[in-house]
């Protein structure tokens, strides 16, 4: 799969594209109220973003670091036609890398 990990610094971009993939995927973010919160909060993260070929979104992630050291894996999606093709994988490790750049030793998943 043919596909380009790039990072997005606009707020209204992040939360544009965060609701679009989550909306997609009702069976882990289907309560209206958390999904809210995942979309306003990502507007002030690191965050990420998979291209596709043809330069559309196919997928997200965005973290956050507690005290200095441990990173979290905030929130993360991939439209379900992308699945099981590695993105997800590609997201992680651009989290990966930002976070241990960034001094942290330890790195979260909450579910």
């Amino acid at each position: 799969m043919d596909v380009s990990i790039v990072e997005i610094k606009d707020s209204n971009k992040k939360s544009q594209f965060a609701e679009e993939i989550l909306r997609r995927l009702p069976e882990w973010f289907g309560i209206e109220k958390a999904l809210i919160e995942y979309v306003n909060c990502v507007a002030s993260l690191p965050f990420w973003i998979a291209l596709s070929r043809d330069g559309r979104c196919i997928g997200f992630i965005s973290v956050k670091i507690h005290y200095g050291h441990t990173g979290d894996i905030y929130a993360l999606g991939v439209l379900p036609e992308y699945h099981r093709r590695g993105i997800g994988r590609l997201l992680v490790a651009k989290a990966k890398e930002y976070l241990k750049n960034n001094n942290c030793k330890y790195i979260i998943v909450k579910t």
